[in-house]
């Protein structure tokens, strides 16, 4: 792809494929990969630099060589790795290439590679910290101090790891090991002073909070600038929304579904894998119901269970606790009790399976299946020491 020209007179010169290999969206190397890497060893970063900002994806051969090649971008300038890695970064699809090459990567910056595989051994993040890396990098806006600032936050991490008595893992003050090492890099790949000291700030500071007053945003602007007050702000979105995302999606989802007949259905907990110590639901009927009767699942894997009914402003009120909730191992979804109510909940009947309720995992917000049932709120208590809710 980077082999086409045009004539003086208009004429596409296209020797070696290269439109149709974009158009197949694919990155190969002009004639053998290795010679040419051999050629000139930055060809190695500018190919991640193309799969990173055109969505292409490098050929088998083209890959492997990729790998052979990678350390010979020790002995390129430091002002070129510089240039290809800022231009890969920025680049829309930086996210896939970031997770399949960070062994290519770790050639020009050695000090990624600890992070790669790193369980965090927290309920607060579902990835490694490579991955919860790419994420934030690709989450950020395509400016080169924010996407480097989150390449280089957490590199600290490794070598602050700790585990508590439960075996929960915790980085106090990933922030200043990140930081020497975010030094190091800026420095030895010859960033200007106002990025270098753009960057290390951000990195430096990308874990504290920055209170919403107006007096705190005052302090803040008076402390940072505007300018990197706004970065910094960018950088803590790009960094947690990340984690928030993961922790939401491992959050259990409650789901009423019909069983068979009107009045029967069976409730159900999606899409958890954490422990919780309580969680909670109301599940809001409109008019006045019965008590149903339940049956709850022997193969629960609660050590509490409870549905209490209440009337409330003329609904009926399922209170469903749950206390001491534990994941099942190769499951993510567990049936806990089968419902049935003297009567049907709806005039227009819904087909056995249809789901009837559910929560909306990733938002705080309810989704309605049937006018006549909604999840009106929830609350979890987690096993954490801060309990938060």
């Amino acid at each position: 792809v980077n082999a086409i020209a045009v004539s003086r007179r208009g004429e596409v010169l296209d020797p070696f494929g290269g439109r149709a290999d974009l158009e197949r969206r694919t990155l190969r190397a002009v004639g053998a990969a290795e010679e040419r890497f051999r050629e000139d060893g930055l060809r190695i970063l500018r190919g991640l630099r193309f799969a990173a900002r055109l969505g292409l994806e490098a050929a088998p051969e083209t890959e492997r060589a990729l790998r052979r090649c990678a350390p010979l971008l020790e002995r390129i300038a430091p002002e070129r790795i510089r240039t290809e890695l800022t231009g890969m970064l920025c680049g829309e699809t930086v996210l896939p290439v970031l997770l399949a090459y960070p062994d290519v990567l770790g050639a020009p910056l050695p000090e990624i590679l600890p992070c790669v595989g790193f369980d965090q051994r927290s309920r607060y993040h579902c990835w490694d910290v490579w991955e919860h890396t790419a994420r934030a990098v690709a989450a950020a806006p395509p400016q080169p101090v924010l996407r480097w600032a989150l390449l280089l936050h957490d590199l600290g991490k490794p070598d602050a790891f700790s585990l508590d008595g439960e075996g929960r893992g915790h980085f106090y003050g990933h922030w200043r090991r990140s930081a020497a090492l975010a030094e190091g890099i800026l420095d030895r790949l010859r960033f200007d002073n106002h990025s270098r000291k753009t960057i290390l700030t951000l990195v430096e500071r990308h874990d504290c909070e920055l209170p919403l007053s107006e007096k705190s945003v005052r302090r803040n602007l008076n402390r940072y600038g505007e300018e990197t007050l706004r970065l910094l702000l960018a950088v803590s979105i790009a960094a947690c929304c990340t984690a928030v995302t993961a922790f939401a999606a491992q959050q259990p989802c409650i789901v009423l579904k019909a069983s068979g007949a009107r009045n029967q259905y069976t409730l159900r907990l999606d899409t958890f894998s954490s422990d919780f110590e309580s969680v909670q639901f109301d599940i809001v009927i409109d008019g006045q119901v019965e008590v149903p009767r339940v049956e709850w699942r022997d193969d629960s894997p609660a050590h509490y269970q409870e549905i209490t009914t209440a009337t409330r402003g003329g609904d009926t009120v399922l209170t469903v606790s749950i206390d001491r909730l534990r994941p099942i191992a190769n499951s993510n979804s567990v049936e806990l009790a089968d419902i049935t109510f003297s009567k049907s909940l709806s005039a227009s009947a819904f087909s056995a399976g249809e789901e009837m309720v559910a929560l909306d995992k990733n938002q705080d917000k309810t989704v309605y299946h049937d006018p006549a049932i909604s999840v009106r709120s929830r609350t979890y208590e987690s096993s954490d020491d801060s309990s938060d809710t």
